[in-house]
């Protein structure tokens, strides 16, 4: 989960299909312990999220996300704002900016639809 719009709206449904199906929930020192928790896939280009590269350390293929999928996930819950956060892309394209630059990063390219 990350800390977005569509989670805090979701969260309460997320967390009782969970319950639901039997999740066990455990403290996060718990969790933590877990040895997945301590280990780091390796980094891949293009970007892939951390299960990604997961697969792909193992050799598993993954086909890509369709751009109108990612447009979907996105818009499903809009940021507010005017101006150049006027939509969802928009402003996650500037956050991913601001979080490149900061890491010292020097020629930021991020293709939505190449994910």
């Amino acid at each position: 989960m990350h800390g977005s719009p569509i989670a805090l709206d979701c969260l309460p449904d997320i967390i009782a299909k969970f319950t639901e199906c039997g999740v066990r929930f455990v403290s996060l020192d718990h969790a933590m312990t877990d040895i997945h928790h301590r280990s780091m896939p390796p980094a891949a280009e293009p970007f892939r999220n951390h299960l990604q590269r997961y697969a792909m350390a193992a050799g598993v293929e993954m086909a890509k996300t369709p751009p109108d999928l990612v447009a979907a996930v996105l818009n499903a819950a809009p940021m507010d704002g005017d101006g150049p956060y006027s939509d969802s892309i928009t402003f996650y394209d500037g956050m991913l900016k601001r979080v490149y630059t900061a890491a010292g990063g020097t020629t930021y390219y991020w293709d939505w639809a190449n994910l």
